[in-house]
This record gives structure tokens, C-alpha cells and sequence, in this order.
């Protein structure tokens, strides 16, 4: 069960801050695909389709490279809460069903959140059949982290300080330098996925085999809800394949490659976990 701050809220409130359950700590190696479904107050003897109010939503996550992924997932549930007549609850019960997992994945936490409205039921502001088709796009940029949040429509370079260099192998071995992008948002009812490139071409970009990609972001199409997640990628190893420890920042590269709605990226920064 999970404790949720409040209840039973006002509409206007409820317009004002959505209601996130927030699944924290997300950990696992990334050389074989991950899949675990999110259910609220669900039967876990007779689980609800994914079409039913109580499927909350999921994380899915392509086979890489053997690199350590730490990351997590956030689901707007006030609507899912009305559906099922739960909003003057105290709690809620949350269910994870593993349904592809071939390696151990430890979930740090979970929680109960409220964002912002930008969270809310609305898709962005533009016609049905309009081509958001970022992923055809040949166009490219540099920016400034000044710039973040920015809109991931064409593969986008920026320059990410570090803010430790040259580690021994015992500071290496104690704390996981990670590449943290954060704020990922987007209407979650198309498919999404972007990959991530360190110190490369941007004209010439690495395989998904070489020391330069350092992982990719997916998410299933699940309902016309907008999420918000954030995505962490162990860059350790990456940067001593790349001979790059000794370097003040690194440059990283966000390559759409199926975005067909916008996605905003918030921000980008480097974090070390022990």
C-alpha cells in the first residue's frame, strides 16, 4: 500500500497539481529487454487489461549494451483514481507484474507525487492529423543547456559539464558516474523512442555496439495521457573505453528516431550514485 498525501481534492485543485505515482530507482542491466506492467488497486488473481481503468501504464526497455541503467517511471493517476471512485482514499495498492524480465531488477521506491498542470489530459496544441515526424528528420543542432527544456524535434548536441574527472579505481568502484536526463514528457498514446550518443558525430553516428552509444529511451503507447519520466545511463565504463575521464564535460547527442508527437526533454546533468 501506498500512502497518498491527499485526498479527496477539489476540481480546481485537481486542474492545478496531478496526482503521479512515482517509481523511483528503477535498476538493471541493459543487455536484455525489461517489461514490468504498473496496476492501482487492482486484483492481482485477475489482473485488468491494459484498456481498464486500474492499468496505471508500463516501462519497457529495448537490450543494449551490458551497461548498469538506472532510471525511473512516473504515472499521472487523478483520472484513474475517479474511475475507480478511489479519490477519498487514504492509500492505494500497487501491483508490478513482471512480464519480461530475464535479469534482477531492484526498484528503489515508490511514492506519491503531485505536478505542476503541465501534466494533464490535453495533448499539445495541434491538429490530429498533423505529422509530428521527428524521427525522418535529417536536421540537426547544437545547444546550450540554457536552453533546456527544449522540444527533441532533430538529433540535438549539448555540452554537459562534469563535475568529477580523472577517478580512481576505488571512487569509480564507490560511486557510477551517470548521465541523468530528465523531465522526458510527452503524450504516451504513440510509441516513443530516442537514443543517446556520447562524444560522437553527430554526421556520422555510432551502432548501438560501439563505446559511443550509450543507451536508448522507449515507451509503448499506452492511453492519450501525458507522462513524465526521466531516464539515467551508467557512463563509467563508456568514458574510459572513449579515453575521456580526464575531460571537463562531455558531449551528448538525443537522436529521435520514433517521435511522432512532441517530446520535451527538461534538463541534462551528470549525477554519481554510490
Amino acid at each position: 500500500m501506498v500512502p497518498r498525501p491527499r485526498r479527496s481534492r477539489s476540481k480546481k485543485e485537481k486542474e492545478e497539481e496531478e496526482e503521479v505515482l512515482s517509481i523511483e530507482g528503477i535498476e538493471f542491466v541493459a543487455d536484455k529487454a525489461v517489461k514490468f506492467d504498473v496496476h492501482v488497486n487492482d486484483d492481482e488473481d485477475d489482473l485488468s487489461r491494459p484498456s481498464e481503468s486500474q492499468f496505471a501504464g508500463s516501462l519497457v526497455f529495448l537490450p543494449q549494451s551490458r551497461k548498469r541503467v538506472r532510471t525511473s517511471l512516473h504515472l499521472g493517476i487523478t483520472d484513474l483514481l475517479e474511475d475507480l471512485g478511489a479519490d477519498g482514499e487514504s492509500s492505494i495498492k500497487v501491483t508490478l507484474v513482471p512480464r519480461y524480465v530475464q535479469r534482477p531488477i531492484t526498484i528503489g521506491r515508490i511514492k506519491i507525487d503531485e505536478l505542476g498542470s503541465k501534466m494533464s489530459e490535453s495533448p499539445p496544441a495541434f491538429g490530429e492529423s498533423e505529422a509530428y515526424a521527428a524521427a525522418e528528420s535529417t536536421s540537426k543542432k547544437v545547444v546550450e543547456l540554457t536552453e533546456f527544456p527544449i522540444t527533441l524535434d532533430s538529433v540535438i548536441s549539448v555540452t554537459v559539464p562534469r563535475l568529477k574527472k580523472c577517478r580512481t579505481k576505488e571512487e569509480k568502484e564507490e560511486e557510477e558516474e551517470v548521465l541523468a536526463i530528465q523531465g522526458i514528457e510527452f503524450v504516451a498514446d504513440e510509441l516513443v523512442k530516442f537514443d543517446v550518443h556520447v562524444n560522437d558525430d553527430e554526421d556520422n553516428l555510432s551502432r548501438p555496439d560501439n563505446s559511443e552509444f550509450a543507451g536508448s529511451f522507449v515507451y509503448l503507447p499506452h492511453r492519450r495521457k501525458t507522462v513524465t519520466t526521466s531516464l539515467r545511463l551508467g557512463i563509467t565504463d563508456l568514458l574510459d573505453d572513449l579515453g575521456a575521464d580526464g575531460d571537463d564535460s562531455i558531449k551528448v547527442t538525443l537522436v529521435p528516431k520514433c517521435v511522432k508527437r512532441p517530446v520535451t526533454i527538461g534538463k541534462l546533468k551528470i549525477e554519481f550514485l554510490k
